[in-house]
Protein backbone atom coordinates (compact mmCIF):
# COMPACT_ATOMS: atom_id res chain seq x y z
CA UNK A 1 0.00 0.00 0.00
CA UNK A 2 1.70 3.05 -0.93
CA UNK A 3 0.79 6.87 -0.22
CA UNK A 4 4.34 8.16 0.33
CA UNK A 5 5.01 11.09 3.02
CA UNK A 6 8.58 11.77 3.32
CA UNK A 7 11.42 9.53 1.95
CA UNK A 8 9.91 6.06 0.26
CA UNK A 9 11.21 2.91 2.03
CA UNK A 10 11.93 0.17 0.09
CA UNK A 11 9.21 -1.75 -1.80
CA UNK A 12 7.95 -5.01 -0.17
CA UNK A 13 5.52 -6.71 -2.30
CA UNK A 14 2.79 -8.09 -0.11
CA UNK A 15 1.66 -11.05 -1.36
CA UNK A 16 0.99 -13.62 0.96
CA UNK A 17 -1.98 -15.80 1.20
CA UNK A 18 -4.70 -14.58 3.52
CA UNK A 19 -4.78 -16.61 6.46
CA UNK A 20 -8.78 -17.78 7.13
CA UNK A 21 -10.59 -19.70 9.68
CA UNK A 22 -13.83 -21.50 9.28
CA UNK A 23 -15.92 -22.94 11.00
CA UNK A 24 -19.41 -24.99 10.50
CA UNK A 25 -20.70 -25.41 13.64
CA UNK A 26 -24.51 -23.60 14.59
CA UNK A 27 -23.09 -23.25 18.43
CA UNK A 28 -19.38 -21.98 16.95
CA UNK A 29 -17.85 -23.65 18.97
CA UNK A 30 -13.77 -23.69 19.84
CA UNK A 31 -12.70 -26.38 18.96
CA UNK A 32 -14.78 -26.60 15.57
CA UNK A 33 -12.19 -23.73 13.78
CA UNK A 34 -10.07 -24.89 11.12
CA UNK A 35 -7.80 -23.50 8.66
CA UNK A 36 -9.40 -22.69 4.81
CA UNK A 37 -6.24 -23.52 3.29
CA UNK A 38 -6.20 -21.90 -0.77
CA UNK A 39 -8.13 -20.25 -2.47
CA UNK A 40 -7.98 -18.74 -6.50
CA UNK A 41 -9.35 -15.06 -5.31
CA UNK A 42 -10.71 -13.31 -2.26
CA UNK A 43 -11.20 -9.96 -1.61
CA UNK A 44 -12.29 -8.65 1.94
CA UNK A 45 -13.77 -4.94 2.48
CA UNK A 46 -13.99 -3.06 6.43
CA UNK A 47 -16.47 -0.27 6.06
CA UNK A 48 -17.43 2.55 8.35
CA UNK A 49 -20.80 2.15 10.14
CA UNK A 50 -22.18 -0.50 8.10
CA UNK A 51 -22.40 -4.72 7.38
CA UNK A 52 -18.92 -5.21 5.26
CA UNK A 53 -19.13 -7.35 3.03
CA UNK A 54 -16.35 -10.63 1.77
CA UNK A 55 -15.92 -12.87 -1.29
CA UNK A 56 -14.10 -15.93 -1.52
CA UNK A 57 -13.87 -18.40 -4.78
CA UNK A 58 -12.87 -22.09 -4.29
CA UNK A 59 -12.55 -25.06 -6.93
CA UNK A 60 -15.65 -27.26 -6.52
CA UNK A 61 -13.07 -29.54 -5.39
CA UNK A 62 -12.05 -27.60 -2.43
CA UNK A 63 -11.99 -29.31 0.77
CA UNK A 64 -14.62 -27.01 1.91
CA UNK A 65 -16.65 -26.81 -0.40
CA UNK A 66 -19.43 -28.34 0.49
CA UNK A 67 -19.87 -26.86 3.93
CA UNK A 68 -19.57 -23.31 1.74
CA UNK A 69 -22.79 -24.41 -0.27
CA UNK A 70 -24.58 -25.70 3.03
CA UNK A 71 -24.71 -22.22 4.16
CA UNK A 72 -28.86 -22.54 3.55
CA UNK A 73 -29.31 -24.31 6.78
CA UNK A 74 -26.02 -24.17 7.93
CA UNK A 75 -24.00 -21.44 10.05
CA UNK A 76 -20.90 -21.12 8.59
CA UNK A 77 -17.90 -18.70 10.63
CA UNK A 78 -15.71 -17.45 8.88
CA UNK A 79 -12.34 -14.77 10.32
CA UNK A 80 -9.29 -13.81 9.00
CA UNK A 81 -7.39 -10.57 9.37
CA UNK A 82 -5.02 -8.10 7.92
CA UNK A 83 -2.12 -6.51 9.21
CA UNK A 84 -3.72 -7.19 12.60
CA UNK A 85 -7.27 -5.59 11.71
CA UNK A 86 -10.20 -8.72 12.17
CA UNK A 87 -12.70 -9.36 9.89
CA UNK A 88 -15.28 -12.02 11.29
CA UNK A 89 -18.55 -12.80 9.63
CA UNK A 90 -20.25 -15.56 7.54
CA UNK A 91 -21.48 -17.03 4.63
CA UNK A 92 -24.54 -15.82 3.34
CA UNK A 93 -24.74 -16.74 -0.68
CA UNK A 94 -22.79 -19.03 -2.46
CA UNK A 95 -22.97 -20.46 -5.98
CA UNK A 96 -20.85 -22.14 -8.42
CA UNK A 97 -20.53 -22.03 -12.15
CA UNK A 98 -18.39 -23.27 -15.28
CA UNK A 99 -17.68 -26.00 -17.55
CA UNK A 100 -18.49 -29.68 -15.40
CA UNK A 101 -15.79 -30.85 -13.62
CA UNK A 102 -14.14 -27.23 -13.22
CA UNK A 103 -16.74 -25.43 -11.47
CA UNK A 104 -15.62 -22.12 -9.44
CA UNK A 105 -17.56 -21.86 -6.37
CA UNK A 106 -17.68 -17.94 -4.93
CA UNK A 107 -18.94 -17.48 -1.54
CA UNK A 108 -20.11 -13.95 -0.50
CA UNK A 109 -19.96 -13.00 3.08
CA UNK A 110 -20.90 -10.50 5.19
CA UNK A 111 -19.59 -9.14 8.99
CA UNK A 112 -21.41 -9.89 11.97
CA UNK A 113 -22.40 -6.15 11.60
CA UNK A 114 -25.03 -7.91 10.33
CA UNK A 115 -26.96 -8.93 13.43
CA UNK A 116 -28.14 -4.96 13.76
CA UNK A 117 -30.45 -6.12 10.47
CA UNK A 118 -31.94 -9.02 12.09
CA UNK A 119 -33.71 -7.67 15.15
CA UNK A 120 -36.55 -5.50 15.89
CA UNK A 121 -36.81 -2.89 18.49
CA UNK A 122 -40.31 -3.87 20.35
CA UNK A 123 -42.33 -1.50 22.05
CA UNK A 124 -41.94 -3.53 25.16
CA UNK A 125 -39.23 -6.20 24.89
CA UNK A 126 -39.90 -7.77 28.68
CA UNK A 127 -43.72 -8.75 26.58
CA UNK A 128 -42.18 -11.95 24.67
CA UNK A 129 -45.47 -11.96 22.60
CA UNK A 130 -46.22 -9.83 19.73
CA UNK A 131 -50.19 -9.69 20.88
CA UNK A 132 -49.60 -7.32 23.82
CA UNK A 133 -47.45 -4.71 23.95
CA UNK A 134 -47.61 -1.58 25.96
CA UNK A 135 -47.06 1.38 25.76
CA UNK A 136 -46.42 2.01 22.03
CA UNK A 137 -43.15 3.45 21.86
CA UNK A 138 -39.75 2.34 23.77
CA UNK A 139 -38.03 5.59 24.18
CA UNK A 140 -34.93 6.35 25.72
CA UNK A 141 -32.63 9.63 26.12
CA UNK A 142 -28.99 9.69 26.78
CA UNK A 143 -25.65 9.47 24.93
CA UNK A 144 -25.38 7.62 21.66
CA UNK A 145 -23.24 4.73 22.95
CA UNK A 146 -25.94 4.02 25.44
CA UNK A 147 -28.96 4.05 23.24
CA UNK A 148 -27.64 2.02 21.06
CA UNK A 149 -26.70 -0.52 24.05
CA UNK A 150 -29.93 -0.32 25.88
CA UNK A 151 -32.20 -1.10 22.55
CA UNK A 152 -29.31 -4.03 21.43
CA UNK A 153 -29.41 -5.36 24.89
CA UNK A 154 -33.09 -5.43 25.46
CA UNK A 155 -33.98 -6.80 22.09
CA UNK A 156 -31.24 -9.56 21.75
CA UNK A 157 -32.15 -11.08 25.09
CA UNK A 158 -35.72 -11.05 24.02
CA UNK A 159 -34.32 -12.98 21.61
CA UNK A 160 -32.07 -15.54 22.95
CA UNK A 161 -28.94 -14.00 21.16
CA UNK A 162 -25.39 -14.45 22.65
CA UNK A 163 -25.14 -10.46 21.44
CA UNK A 164 -23.72 -8.30 24.28
CA UNK A 165 -22.77 -5.20 24.84
CA UNK A 166 -19.42 -4.21 26.42
CA UNK A 167 -19.19 -1.73 29.29
CA UNK A 168 -18.57 0.97 30.78
CA UNK A 169 -21.30 3.20 29.09
CA UNK A 170 -19.00 6.01 26.65
CA UNK A 171 -20.21 9.32 27.17
CA UNK A 172 -18.29 12.57 25.27
CA UNK A 173 -17.71 14.44 28.26
CA UNK A 174 -17.03 18.82 27.01
CA UNK A 175 -14.58 20.12 28.05
CA UNK A 176 -15.27 23.32 29.88
CA UNK A 177 -15.56 26.94 28.82
CA UNK A 178 -13.45 29.18 28.50
CA UNK A 179 -15.60 32.48 30.36
CA UNK A 180 -12.87 34.84 28.56
CA UNK A 181 -14.14 33.67 25.27
CA UNK A 182 -17.75 34.28 26.06
CA UNK A 183 -18.86 38.20 25.69
CA UNK A 184 -22.51 37.03 24.88
CA UNK A 185 -26.04 35.19 25.43
CA UNK A 186 -24.91 33.55 21.69
CA UNK A 187 -22.01 31.97 22.83
CA UNK A 188 -23.09 30.62 25.61
CA UNK A 189 -25.90 29.03 23.80
CA UNK A 190 -23.71 27.97 20.97
CA UNK A 191 -21.46 25.85 23.66
CA UNK A 192 -24.98 23.96 25.43
CA UNK A 193 -25.44 23.00 21.69
CA UNK A 194 -22.10 21.68 21.34
CA UNK A 195 -21.67 20.20 24.50
CA UNK A 196 -24.96 17.90 23.92
CA UNK A 197 -23.98 16.73 20.18
CA UNK A 198 -23.10 12.97 21.76
CA UNK A 199 -27.11 12.88 23.98
CA UNK A 200 -29.75 11.58 21.55
CA UNK A 201 -33.69 10.78 22.07
CA UNK A 202 -35.30 7.91 20.13
CA UNK A 203 -38.47 5.74 20.12
CA UNK A 204 -38.94 2.83 18.79
CA UNK A 205 -42.43 0.43 17.59
CA UNK A 206 -41.27 -2.98 15.85
CA UNK A 207 -38.09 -0.56 13.84
CA UNK A 208 -34.80 -2.38 12.71
CA UNK A 209 -31.86 -2.28 14.76
CA UNK A 210 -30.13 -0.64 11.94
CA UNK A 211 -32.61 2.08 10.80
CA UNK A 212 -33.26 3.04 14.72
CA UNK A 213 -29.65 4.32 14.77
CA UNK A 214 -28.69 4.79 11.67
CA UNK A 215 -29.02 8.37 11.34
CA UNK A 216 -27.82 9.33 14.77
CA UNK A 217 -24.20 7.44 13.79
CA UNK A 218 -24.47 9.31 10.62
CA UNK A 219 -24.48 12.90 12.28
CA UNK A 220 -21.63 11.32 14.84
CA UNK A 221 -18.42 10.65 14.95
CA UNK A 222 -18.90 7.40 16.14
CA UNK A 223 -19.52 3.72 14.52
CA UNK A 224 -21.20 0.63 15.56
CA UNK A 225 -19.17 -2.44 15.65
CA UNK A 226 -20.25 -6.33 16.55
CA UNK A 227 -17.23 -8.66 16.72
CA UNK A 228 -17.09 -12.75 17.05
CA UNK A 229 -15.51 -13.64 20.32
CA UNK A 230 -14.08 -16.80 20.56
CA UNK A 231 -12.95 -18.06 24.50
CA UNK A 232 -10.01 -19.81 24.38
CA UNK A 233 -8.56 -18.19 21.33
CA UNK A 234 -9.71 -14.47 21.83
CA UNK A 235 -8.12 -11.79 24.66
CA UNK A 236 -10.76 -11.33 27.32
CA UNK A 237 -13.13 -8.42 26.35
CA UNK A 238 -13.50 -7.44 29.94
CA UNK A 239 -16.52 -6.36 31.60
CA UNK A 240 -19.51 -6.97 29.22
CA UNK A 241 -23.52 -6.95 29.92
CA UNK A 242 -24.56 -10.23 29.22
CA UNK A 243 -27.93 -10.98 30.54
CA UNK A 244 -29.47 -14.57 29.68
CA UNK A 245 -32.84 -14.14 30.23
CA UNK A 246 -35.27 -11.46 30.83
CA UNK A 247 -35.69 -11.81 34.38
CA UNK A 248 -32.05 -11.05 34.43
CA UNK A 249 -32.62 -7.91 32.11
CA UNK A 250 -32.08 -4.69 33.71
CA UNK A 251 -31.36 -1.14 32.09
CA UNK A 252 -27.69 -1.10 30.82
CA UNK A 253 -27.32 2.50 31.52
CA UNK A 254 -28.59 3.31 34.75
CA UNK A 255 -27.10 -0.18 36.50
CA UNK A 256 -23.96 -1.27 34.53
CA UNK A 257 -21.53 -1.23 37.34
CA UNK A 258 -23.35 -3.52 39.52
CA UNK A 259 -22.07 -6.84 40.00
CA UNK A 260 -25.09 -8.84 39.83
CA UNK A 261 -28.67 -8.50 37.65
CA UNK A 262 -32.17 -7.83 38.87
CA UNK A 263 -30.23 -5.93 42.28
CA UNK A 264 -33.53 -3.93 43.51
CA UNK A 265 -36.20 -6.83 43.46
CA UNK A 266 -33.71 -9.52 43.96
CA UNK A 267 -30.73 -8.16 46.70
CA UNK A 268 -27.95 -10.44 46.92
CA UNK A 269 -29.59 -12.53 44.39
CA UNK A 270 -31.17 -14.20 47.01
CA UNK A 271 -33.28 -15.76 44.41
CA UNK A 272 -30.65 -17.83 42.58
CA UNK A 273 -31.63 -16.16 39.48
CA UNK A 274 -28.38 -15.48 37.99
CA UNK A 275 -24.92 -17.29 37.81
CA UNK A 276 -22.65 -15.09 39.82
CA UNK A 277 -19.47 -16.56 37.77
CA UNK A 278 -21.18 -15.11 34.63
CA UNK A 279 -21.95 -11.91 36.06
CA UNK A 280 -20.46 -9.76 33.31
CA UNK A 281 -17.86 -11.63 31.75
CA UNK A 282 -17.70 -13.62 28.40
CA UNK A 283 -18.09 -16.89 28.72
CA UNK A 284 -18.97 -18.80 25.45
CA UNK A 285 -18.80 -17.95 22.05
CA UNK A 286 -20.60 -14.71 21.40
CA UNK A 287 -20.80 -11.49 19.39
CA UNK A 288 -19.55 -8.32 21.09
CA UNK A 289 -21.39 -4.90 20.28
CA UNK A 290 -19.69 -1.77 21.23
CA UNK A 291 -19.42 1.89 19.53
CA UNK A 292 -15.61 3.13 18.20
CA UNK A 293 -14.58 7.13 17.53
CA UNK A 294 -13.56 8.28 14.57
CA UNK A 295 -9.17 8.58 14.96
CA UNK A 296 -7.38 12.00 14.71
CA UNK A 297 -4.85 11.00 12.04
CA UNK A 298 -4.09 14.27 10.13
CA UNK A 299 -0.58 13.98 10.64
CA UNK A 300 -0.38 11.51 7.73
CA UNK A 301 -0.44 13.49 4.78
CA UNK A 302 -1.90 11.23 1.55
CA UNK A 303 -1.21 12.83 -2.17
CA UNK A 304 -3.48 11.66 -5.00
CA UNK A 305 0.30 12.01 -7.08
CA UNK A 306 1.92 9.42 -4.26
CA UNK A 307 4.04 6.73 -5.54
CA UNK A 308 2.07 3.09 -5.79
CA UNK A 309 -1.18 4.15 -6.84
CA UNK A 310 -2.67 1.71 -9.81
CA UNK A 311 -6.00 3.97 -10.32
CA UNK A 312 -7.75 7.16 -8.67
CA UNK A 313 -11.13 8.30 -9.13
CA UNK A 314 -12.61 11.15 -7.26
CA UNK A 315 -16.43 12.53 -7.29
CA UNK A 316 -18.14 15.51 -6.50
CA UNK A 317 -21.54 16.58 -6.08
CA UNK A 318 -23.07 20.06 -6.09
CA UNK A 319 -25.24 20.48 -2.97
CA UNK A 320 -29.32 19.88 -3.67
CA UNK A 321 -30.66 22.23 -0.58
CA UNK A 322 -29.46 23.97 2.01
CA UNK A 323 -32.64 23.10 3.76
CA UNK A 324 -34.79 20.59 4.43
CA UNK A 325 -38.84 21.01 5.40
CA UNK A 326 -39.81 17.60 7.48
CA UNK A 327 -43.85 16.34 8.97
CA UNK A 328 -47.09 16.94 7.55
CA UNK A 329 -49.00 16.62 10.68
CA UNK A 330 -48.70 18.29 13.67
CA UNK A 331 -48.02 16.57 17.15
CA UNK A 332 -51.04 15.09 19.03
CA UNK A 333 -50.65 17.55 22.16
CA UNK A 334 -50.37 20.55 19.62
CA UNK A 335 -53.19 19.68 18.20
CA UNK A 336 -55.38 19.27 21.20
CA UNK A 337 -54.25 22.77 23.05
CA UNK A 338 -55.24 24.34 18.91
CA UNK A 339 -58.95 23.01 19.34
CA UNK A 340 -59.10 24.19 22.93
CA UNK A 341 -57.69 27.57 22.01
CA UNK A 342 -60.29 27.68 19.12
CA UNK A 343 -63.51 26.42 21.13
CA UNK A 344 -62.82 28.90 23.83
CA UNK A 345 -62.61 31.51 21.38
CA UNK A 346 -65.68 30.89 20.00
CA UNK A 347 -67.28 30.56 22.84
CA UNK A 348 -66.28 34.07 24.42
CA UNK A 349 -67.80 35.25 21.23
CA UNK A 350 -71.06 33.60 21.47
CA UNK A 351 -71.10 35.05 24.98
CA UNK A 352 -70.00 38.88 24.09
CA UNK A 353 -72.52 39.25 21.37
CA UNK A 354 -75.45 37.40 23.73
CA UNK A 355 -75.71 34.78 21.22
CA UNK A 356 -77.57 31.52 23.37
CA UNK A 357 -77.55 28.22 22.36
CA UNK A 358 -74.98 25.46 22.55
CA UNK A 359 -71.62 26.58 20.61
CA UNK A 360 -70.18 24.63 17.55
CA UNK A 361 -67.24 22.63 18.12
CA UNK A 362 -64.49 23.02 16.12
CA UNK A 363 -63.05 19.29 16.58
CA UNK A 364 -60.42 18.32 14.00
CA UNK A 365 -60.98 21.11 11.44
CA UNK A 366 -58.06 23.00 12.62
CA UNK A 367 -55.84 20.13 12.75
CA UNK A 368 -52.41 20.07 11.40
CA UNK A 369 -52.75 24.03 10.81
CA UNK A 370 -49.88 24.94 13.81
CA UNK A 371 -46.58 22.81 14.19
CA UNK A 372 -47.19 20.66 10.98
CA UNK A 373 -44.03 21.56 9.82
CA UNK A 374 -40.42 22.00 10.83
CA UNK A 375 -37.08 23.59 9.40
CA UNK A 376 -33.75 22.52 8.93
CA UNK A 377 -31.54 24.97 7.68
CA UNK A 378 -27.76 24.92 6.65
CA UNK A 379 -26.94 28.90 6.79
CA UNK A 380 -23.44 28.97 6.25
CA UNK A 381 -24.02 26.84 3.02
CA UNK A 382 -27.07 28.92 1.95
CA UNK A 383 -24.94 32.08 2.38
CA UNK A 384 -21.74 30.41 0.34
CA UNK A 385 -24.02 29.90 -2.42
CA UNK A 386 -25.98 32.94 -2.67
CA UNK A 387 -29.26 33.70 -3.82
CA UNK A 388 -28.63 31.04 -6.86
CA UNK A 389 -28.02 27.91 -5.05
CA UNK A 390 -30.69 25.63 -4.81
CA UNK A 391 -32.73 25.70 -2.28
CA UNK A 392 -34.91 23.08 -0.51
CA UNK A 393 -36.00 19.33 -0.13
CA UNK A 394 -38.82 17.26 1.71
CA UNK A 395 -38.32 14.74 3.84
CA UNK A 396 -41.25 13.04 4.90
CA UNK A 397 -41.24 11.52 8.49
CA UNK A 398 -45.20 11.94 9.53
CA UNK A 399 -45.06 14.24 12.18
CA UNK A 400 -42.99 17.35 12.83
CA UNK A 401 -41.35 18.54 16.10
CA UNK A 402 -41.11 14.56 16.74
CA UNK A 403 -37.78 12.61 17.90
CA UNK A 404 -37.67 10.96 14.10
CA UNK A 405 -38.88 14.30 12.34
CA UNK A 406 -35.56 15.77 14.53
CA UNK A 407 -33.32 12.55 12.95
CA UNK A 408 -34.48 12.62 9.66
CA UNK A 409 -34.21 16.08 9.39
CA UNK A 410 -30.65 16.67 10.22
CA UNK A 411 -30.13 13.62 8.06
CA UNK A 412 -31.48 14.55 4.96
CA UNK A 413 -29.85 18.20 5.51
CA UNK A 414 -26.34 16.14 4.94
CA UNK A 415 -27.28 13.97 2.28
CA UNK A 416 -28.24 17.10 0.16
CA UNK A 417 -25.49 19.34 1.24
CA UNK A 418 -23.33 17.79 -1.55
CA UNK A 419 -20.38 15.05 -1.35
CA UNK A 420 -16.82 14.97 -2.23
CA UNK A 421 -15.33 10.94 -2.67
CA UNK A 422 -11.87 9.80 -3.75
CA UNK A 423 -11.60 6.16 -4.64
CA UNK A 424 -7.57 5.17 -4.79
CA UNK A 425 -6.45 1.74 -5.75
CA UNK A 426 -2.87 1.08 -4.37
CA UNK A 427 -0.47 -1.60 -4.18
CA UNK A 428 -0.41 -3.45 -0.73
CA UNK A 429 3.68 -3.60 0.69
CA UNK A 430 4.58 -1.00 -1.57
CA UNK A 431 5.59 1.89 0.90
CA UNK A 432 4.05 4.47 2.79
CA UNK A 433 1.20 4.01 4.75
CA UNK A 434 -1.05 0.64 5.11
CA UNK A 435 -4.00 -0.64 6.57
CA UNK A 436 -3.33 -2.35 9.71
CA UNK A 437 -3.20 -1.78 13.51
CA UNK A 438 -0.49 0.13 14.79
CA UNK A 439 2.82 -1.46 14.73
CA UNK A 440 4.06 1.94 15.92
CA UNK A 441 5.93 3.03 12.29
CA UNK A 442 3.08 5.89 12.26
CA UNK A 443 2.17 4.60 8.56
CA UNK A 444 -0.67 2.24 9.74
CA UNK A 445 -4.30 3.37 8.92
CA UNK A 446 -7.71 1.89 9.90
CA UNK A 447 -11.10 2.98 8.82
CA UNK A 448 -12.34 6.06 10.37
CA UNK A 449 -9.39 7.59 10.83
CA UNK A 450 -9.39 11.08 9.98
CA UNK A 451 -6.26 11.81 7.55
CA UNK A 452 -4.59 14.94 5.52
CA UNK A 453 -5.58 14.71 1.21
CA UNK A 454 -2.99 17.21 -1.02
CA UNK A 455 -5.22 17.48 -4.49
CA UNK A 456 -4.50 20.19 -6.85
CA UNK A 457 -2.36 21.46 -4.66
CA UNK A 458 -4.63 21.90 -1.49
CA UNK A 459 -4.62 20.38 1.59
CA UNK A 460 -8.21 19.20 2.83
CA UNK A 461 -9.39 17.07 6.09
CA UNK A 462 -10.99 13.98 4.72
CA UNK A 463 -11.74 10.47 6.48
CA UNK A 464 -11.45 6.56 5.81
CA UNK A 465 -14.71 5.37 5.56
CA UNK A 466 -13.94 1.72 3.80
CA UNK A 467 -10.62 -0.06 2.50
CA UNK A 468 -11.54 -3.34 0.18
CA UNK A 469 -8.15 -5.68 -0.32
CA UNK A 470 -7.92 -7.98 -3.38
CA UNK A 471 -5.43 -10.81 -3.51
CA UNK A 472 -5.08 -13.38 -6.25
CA UNK A 473 -2.76 -16.18 -4.95
CA UNK A 474 0.88 -15.60 -6.24
CA UNK A 475 0.57 -11.67 -7.39
CA UNK A 476 0.62 -8.71 -5.27
CA UNK A 477 -2.17 -7.44 -2.97
CA UNK A 478 -4.63 -4.27 -4.03
CA UNK A 479 -5.89 -2.01 -1.73
CA UNK A 480 -9.02 0.36 -1.97
CA UNK A 481 -9.47 2.86 0.26
CA UNK A 482 -12.26 5.11 0.23
CA UNK A 483 -12.14 9.04 1.56
CA UNK A 484 -15.17 10.69 2.44
CA UNK A 485 -18.76 9.50 1.92
CA UNK A 486 -19.20 7.28 -0.27
CA UNK A 487 -22.87 7.32 -1.83
CA UNK A 488 -22.95 7.52 -5.23
CA UNK A 489 -19.87 4.81 -5.68
CA UNK A 490 -21.35 1.94 -4.45
CA UNK A 491 -20.29 -1.11 -6.74
CA UNK A 492 -23.26 -3.59 -7.25
CA UNK A 493 -21.70 -6.90 -4.37
CA UNK A 494 -21.67 -3.68 -1.65
CA UNK A 495 -25.78 -3.84 -2.71
CA UNK A 496 -25.60 -7.69 -0.95
CA UNK A 497 -26.52 -5.29 2.24
CA UNK A 498 -29.77 -3.42 1.15
CA UNK A 499 -30.82 -7.17 -0.12
CA UNK A 500 -30.45 -8.37 3.88
CA UNK A 501 -32.53 -5.83 5.54
CA UNK A 502 -31.07 -1.87 5.07
CA UNK A 503 -33.86 -0.38 3.48
CA UNK A 504 -36.68 -1.93 5.13
CA UNK A 505 -36.54 1.14 8.15
CA UNK A 506 -39.71 2.79 5.28
CA UNK A 507 -42.05 -0.28 5.10
CA UNK A 508 -41.70 -0.86 8.74
CA UNK A 509 -42.56 2.94 9.53
CA UNK A 510 -45.49 3.20 7.53
CA UNK A 511 -47.12 -0.02 9.07
CA UNK A 512 -46.46 0.84 12.83
CA UNK A 513 -47.87 4.60 12.34
CA UNK A 514 -49.53 5.43 15.19
CA UNK A 515 -50.58 9.19 14.46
Amino acid sequence: MTLILGARRPAVPDTALFDIEINGDNQVRSEHWRPFGGYQRCRWQWAWGIPAIAEIQIAKTHPWAKLVMSCRRQIVSVVTNHNGVPWDGRVMGARYKGVPGQEVITAYLVNNLVWQTSALAWPQPLFPRPEFQFPKHDIAVGPLDGVYKYYSSRNYTRLLAPVYSKLPIKYDTPSLPDLNQMSSIEDVLDYIADSTDDLIATWARMTPLDELHKVHFENSNRAPVINLWRPGIDPDPGKIFNPEALGHLENIISWEGLEHFFYFLNPGNVLGMANPANWLKANKPCYLLDTVEKRDRRHMEWRTDGGGIIDVERYVTHPEGYQVIVGGKAPEIANNVVQMVFNLLIQGAMSALQIGGAAPVVGDLVNDIFFAYQMFSDSDLKAELGRHGLAERFANTGTAFSLDALASGTSKLKEIGGQDTLKLTIRAGAGGYEHGVDDGSGLRFRVGDRISLVDFGETVEQWVSAVEVEHTPGEQKTTTVTLGDDLALRSGWDKVTEKIGMLAGAANAAANSTT
